[in-house]
């Protein structure tokens, strides 16, 4: 007997996706709609730009006041930073056609610095009504604190955390090891991060033949974590990276370690000095022999260590705590809200889902 397979299968199932697709969107919008006729504003939560559409067709349907949180740009992240995507594609031209949306067309517009949302508007092109920008600083959630910097056995021990993007510069960080490691200096540095993306860069500190110096650990977002940089860390070490993100951009692990009264040394950028003082942490150019170079500086100077480590805890208490971007916006929300205000009528639409660990903001 003969059998044979079709190839028509294929092509039906694809109908039937894009089908359920548009059904899936009709029911969303259906949904937002029915909800948005005694909303009070419309709020879209970080990374959600491709809501803007939607949210757009109930402002227009109830003139629904705009409140967004930009975070990010999704074009600049997948398109240069990460490279997941090709520049001027149908998927890249619309991502930055979002982002530009976002920007233009939202009532009030959160982000975190006005030096990186100039970035971010140059690069897609938008337009910035300064009367509808609201800086929020970074928030970061209180985490456990260092209370003195241990001295084990002469070694200065540094300490990276992250999710291995680009951005991070992490190979310069592994770079500048080697270089003090060549110099005879005792040094140690533990990265924690997904052992699923770390390959490349313990190949990496296999081929510098750094095995002794650099230890890689799995990452969960646990107190387990905290509890040995609080106790271990002397130096945290912030991102290094050659993007353009990377350069226009406070990391959320330099804001981590200054939560938890740890040191922080980072890739000097303009952005920096919009919310900090150059006494609450430590810059360089990121380059490894600069960084090297730095790091030594550092390790030689304890009690200067030990002043940036409290400043950039007080700014941290001061400028990026979740009470602290709870109050503005909040007091955002009743900003606009009041006027039109009733009894019964206080209620806000969420049309977007939190980012993941590295963005989420409570």
């Amino acid at each position: 007997s003969k059998c044979c397979t079709s190839d028509l299968n294929w092509p039906f199932d694809k109908i039937k996706a894009k089908i359920s697709h548009k059904i899936f969107n009709i029911l969303t919008l259906t949904e937002v709609l029915i909800k948005g006729f005694n909303a009070d504003l419309i709020y879209i939560l970080p990374m959600n730009s491709n809501m803007i559409n939607t949210d757009l067709r109930i402002k227009k349907v109830y003139g629904t006041p705009i409140i967004s949180e930009l975070y990010i740009s999704l074009y600049d992240t997948l398109v240069h930073d990460r490279k997941r995507l090709q520049d001027n594609t149908k998927r890249s031209t619309y991502l930055k056609k979002l982002d530009r949306m976002l920007i233009e067309e939202s009532d009030f517009l959160i982000h975190l610095s006005r030096y990186e949302l100039d970035y971010i508007a140059q690069l897609v092109g938008a337009s910035i009504d300064p009367d509808r920008v609201k800086i929020f600083p970074l928030a970061i959630e209180e985490k456990l604190t260092a209370n003195t910097v241990k001295d084990s056995d002469n070694i200065f021990r540094m300490c990276w955390w992250g999710n291995y993007s680009p951005l991070h510069g992490l190979e310069k960080i592994l770079l500048a090891i080697e270089i003090l490691k060549s110099k005879g200096h005792k040094i140690k540095l533990d990265i924690w991060g997904p052992t699923e993306s770390s390959e490349p860069y313990v190949k990496m500190a296999q081929n510098l033949n750094l095995s002794q110096e650099i230890s890689f650990h799995p990452s969960d977002y646990s107190t387990k974590i905290q509890e040995y940089l609080t106790q271990y860390c002397d130096l945290a070490l912030g991102i290094f990276g050659d993007s353009g993100k990377a350069k226009n951009a406070i990391a959320n692990k330099v804001i981590d370690a200054m939560a938890m009264k740890i040191p922080v040394l980072t890739m000097d950028n303009p952005c920096l000095w919009e919310l900090l003082k150059p006494t609450e942490l430590f810059t360089c150019p990121n380059e490894p022999e600069e960084m090297a170079k730095k790091i030594l500086e550092i390790a030689a100077n304890p009690s200067k260590l030990k002043e940036t480590a409290l400043a950039g805890h007080l700014r941290y208490l001061e400028t990026f705590t979740v009470k602290q971007y709870s109050k503005n916006v909040l007091e955002l929300v009743k900003y606009i809200t009041e006027p039109k205000k009733t009894q019964d009528s206080d209620r806000v639409i969420d049309l977007g889902y939190p980012a993941g660990p590295d963005g989420t903001r409570y």
